[in-house]
């Protein structure tokens, strides 16, 4: 017998146009701006229900959930499985034909992690007796601007071709842990809407602060730090296309250790993406 392994398999069910209901191991439904609390590889296993409908031209709302399994307990009791409940309440505004905003407030309450130790741990949270200290009930809101054609005013070529700049920002807060418990990040993307075509191009920069409760060491982004908590890193992303649904991404991380900075660390990745 082969081991597989899944990047998701799941079942999703719309009886309605404004309401999704899927289980299984799926894509995360949760919106978040930047890939600070959740690497965009990790796709959960559970059950999620989202929500959205458009009020009117110009509002939409949203609800995203989520019911996770983080692992097992191993355990003989019920309900003793490491567990993660998500609700995003949020909107979209139309504020003119070339700016929108929208944002979210997310609460995340990851249960029976307290003294376990989970798959996939950087080994930066707290521990004690080398189990985690803490569970984890994380709060915070979520929020990007998009502009189109931002400088189509402007006699420069180079920036009246840009066809879009965003703004965006992410802060996040254990409730349960009283020290080094916040993390948030900010930045923007620059160009093209979508990289698609030849001589298409954006242009993406994050700076991230993460302290080491912040949120499960599990969830971050592998790349930056290796995906520990309790860092700080500045990221930068160049996405040029070179035809048709293919392009060339550089990116380059620079992130430090918040309590000792004589570890630095430089990370450059060079991607061939193509979609097909």
């Amino acid at each position: 017998k082969k081991p597989i392994a899944l990047d998701y398999a799941y079942a999703k069910y719309t009886p309605y146009p404004w309401i999704d209901i899927i289980g299984g191991k799926f894509v995360n439904p949760i919106w978040e701006p930047t890939d600070m609390v959740w690497d965009t590889d990790i796709n959960p296993e559970g059950g999620s229900i989202n929500l959205k409908k458009a009020l009117n031209n110009r509002l939409d709302v949203f609800l995203n959930t989520g019911i996770f399994v983080l692992g097992e307990s191993g355990s003989a009791k019920e309900n003793d499985d490491p567990m993660m409940y998500i609700l995003q309440p949020g909107f979209n505004y139309k504020v003119t034909d070339k700016i929108s905003v929208k944002t979210a407030l997310t609460y995340n309450n990851s249960s029976n992690v307290k003294g376990r130790v989970l798959s996939g741990t950087t080994g930066t949270n707290t521990l004690s007796g080398g189990f985690l200290r803490y569970d984890y009930i994380v709060v915070g809101p979520v929020a990007q601007i998009d502009i189109d054609a931002p400088f189509a005013s402007t006699n420069i070529p180079l920036l009246k071709g840009i066809g879009r700049l965003s703004l965006f920002s992410e802060y996040v807060n254990n409730t349960l842990v009283s020290d080094e418990n916040n993390g948030f990040a900010v930045g923007f993307n620059l160009g093209a809407p979508k990289v698609q075509a030849f001589g298409d191009w954006q242009f993406r920069y994050i700076y991230t602060m993460l302290e080491k409760d912040a949120v499960l060491d599990i969830l971050p982004d592998s790349d930056r730090f290796v995906g520990k908590t309790g860092v700080r890193a500045h990221e930068g992303i160049i996405t040029f296309g070179l035809g048709k649904n293919t392009a060339l991404g550089l990116d380059v991380y620079r992130s430090w250790g918040i309590t000792n900075s004589k570890g630095a660390e430089t990370l450059v990745q060079l991607d061939w993406n193509m979609k097909f």
